[in-house]
């Protein structure tokens, strides 16, 4: 199983890392609903799947490297007024598993309390009334 970087809950280097992610992150934005399938790495059932309220933001995607290796994330970003944002969640090393028709499903590593579980995301567009699926 894939590590989590070590100064992703470290509040005194979270502002460096966040913008090392920021200078590598891929150009296009996407705005998703998101479900999460698992808690703490245990599948939800389809009562509690169906009962959960999906986070919305936008998908940012980016490679991070270092000199002792490097490693993919994906963050759902709420979207402020004034270009501020914040993190909904995080997936390290995500994977694409399947496409949807209205979006698709990802899987990867959440880290939760300093632990790192296994994660997956169900991703569903979202449409503004023009059609634009980007920020």
């Amino acid at each position: 199983m894939p590590r989590t970087p070590t100064n992703v809950n470290s509040t005194s280097s979270r502002g460096a890392f966040l913008r090392r992610c920021t200078k590598t992150q891929y150009p296009i934005q996407m705005l998703l609903k998101v479900t999460k399938f698992r808690e703490r790495g245990r599948k939800l059932p389809r009562s509690e799947l169906a009962n959960q309220r999906p986070l919305e933001g936008n998908l940012r995607s980016c490679e991070i490297g270092s000199s002792r290796g490097s490693y993919r994330r994906a963050d759902l970003l709420d979207m402020k007024s004034g270009g501020l944002s914040e993190t909904l969640a995080t997936l390290f090393e995500p994977e694409l598993i399947q496409v949807i028709d209205d979006g698709m499903l990802l899987r990867g590593i959440e880290n939760d309390g300093g632990r790192a579980y296994l994660q997956e995301w169900r991703c569903v567009l979202v449409r503004k009334p023009d059609g634009d699926i980007t920020k």
